[in-house]
């Protein structure tokens, strides 16, 4: 369902701002007739970007399952993509192809430390994509929704229980894959996107066999959802057909004037991937990740300063979220043992940053990077019956972020942005002490990865519009 959510809100929130600009149209300097660049054609390209799951795993000997965890995968991926576009006025339809290599892997074990310990790991070594476009079209920018068919390798390996041999599966599925984005013209017949996309691949479930040897006989069986969050950036050739002018008469691709401060707002989802410790009397025990995940919603300001082509500026933000995970350790309580639920929350996040950027015409392509703030909140509950105890703890923390993305003209003094955050809060560690209970240590590294959609208005006098 959160997958829907960001699906449907990224794409509805880029075709929707861009229909609603267009409809309130400021007066400009030099009027644009937003079909001159066609984007028709067949096109090939290439792309780079970052993949995070966040994927539920429940491993156990039997019945109920043993453990409740996240399996979040994260990793640089590359990958080649080809496609045809038709356009007719500012409607954009058309169909893609891509192929993803990807590095994405996450483990996880309970009671690492003693020979019943137990873990499960994931990789996604490859995945590829066959999706429809539908775009609105303003001129040399797109604005696209983007929906198909995912397909992909699964690699998932069990290792459990008094050194068994570890069990390594592939598994080849087919899902279903949504997103959206912002493409635009560079020079000639180039162009640039930002894009997002989320695909679901269903369910993987394998078993491992445990040798008497080694405890057994018994079967140690393993099932998880594989969802997968993609950020990513590309570039495509579109082959024949005029290409991209930015101006005529000679002038400059910088013709669109950025200059100005600005204030906007934004939608998007944040997938966080928090290693995560666990040690019992200074033994460490448990190896995680606790992956908080969800839609966020926000407010930026800030400032462009343009020379010829070149972009750099300064902007604010804070973001309220609905991000949080929970998981758990022995999850059926018996007499005598130990249940454990870990949750983690993001309440809000802020940051402050420099934007360093190139400006073709009406799009604007940037990097950016600089101080991020936050708030977490981290429950521990712990059950040996018939004993019972919640422990809560909230930290603020400083850190660091760093990121890109698009942001395309419209008419008048609106654009739209296309961005992904990474964020670095540092580490945050907490002694869990309660009667009846052995003290743990429970430390994680509070990591998130956003992907954002954004409308910004500058204040000031329209910009001058290239003839495209």
């Amino acid at each position: 369902m959160r997958g829907l959510l960001i699906g449907a809100a990224l794409t509805m929130s880029l075709v929707g701002a861009a229909k609603a600009a267009d409809l309130g149209r400021m007066p400009v300097k030099a009027p644009v007739t937003a079909t001159l660049y066609n984007w028709t054609g067949f096109y090939v390209g290439g792309n780079f970007g970052y993949g995070v799951g966040h994927n539920s795993s429940e491993p156990f000997l039997g019945a109920p399952p043993t453990d409740r965890a996240t399996l979040a995968p994260r990793g640089v991926l590359a990958g080649v993509q080809g496609g045809y576009n038709w356009q007719v006025n500012s409607l954009v339809v058309g169909v893609e192809a891509d192929w993803q290599w990807t590095d994405e892997r996450d483990t996880y074990c309970f009671s690492c430390a003693v020979a019943i310990g137990r873990g499960v790991g994931q990789e996604i070594p490859w995945f590829g994509t066959l999706r429809g476009r539908v775009g609105y079209a303003a001129g040399s920018v797109l604005f696209y929704a983007t929906g198909g068919v995912a397909y992909g390798q699964i690699k998932q390996i069990i290792d459990c229980c008094f050194g068994a041999p570890t069990a390594i599966v592939n598994n080849t599925k087919t899902g279903w894959v949504a997103g959206g984005g912002i493409e635009a013209a560079l020079a000639g017949n180039w162009t640039a996107k930002a894009e997002y996309l989320y695909t679901d691949f269903g369910n993987v479930s394998n078993v491992q066999l445990i040798p008497v040897a080694f405890g057994g006989p018994a079967t140690q069986v393993a099932s998880g959802d594989v969802r997968n969050h993609v950020g990513r950036v590309g570039v495509n050739y579109r082959f024949g057909g005029q290409g991209y002018v930015p101006s005529g008469g000679g002038a400059s691709a910088s013709a669109y004037n950025w200059t100005g401060v600005y204030l906007g707002g934004n939608l998007g989802y944040g997938v966080g991937r928090n290693a995560t410790t666990q040690a019992f009397a200074g033994v460490l025990t448990d190896r995680l990740t606790i992956g908080p995940d969800g839609v966020l919603g926000g407010g930026q300001i800030g400032y462009n300063w343009q020379s010829g082509a070149a972009v750099i500026g300064l902007e604010g933000d804070i973001q309220g979220t609905d991000q949080r995970d929970t998981i758990c350790r022995l999850c059926q309580p018996t007499a005598g043992f130990l249940y454990q639920n870990f949750t983690q929350e993001v309440s809000w996040f802020a940051t402050v940053r420099g934007r360093l950027g190139y400006a073709s015409g009406p799009a604007l392509f940037y990097v950016t990077g600089g101080a991020a703030f936050g708030e977490i909140k981290t429950t521990v509950n712990q059950q040996s019956p018939p004993l019972n105890a919640t422990s809560q703890f909230t930290n603020r923390k400083a850190g660091w972020t760093l990121g890109g993305g698009v942001e395309a003209a419209l008419l008048g003094n609106w654009s739209v942005k296309a961005e992904y955050l990474y964020l670095d809060l540092g580490s945050i560690s907490q002694t869990v002490i309660a009667p009846g209970f052995t003290a743990s240590t429970l430390v994680s590294d509070v990591r998130d990865h956003v992907a954002r959609v954004g409308l910004n208005y500058r204040f000031g006098s329209s910009p001058v519009v290239a003839k495209y």
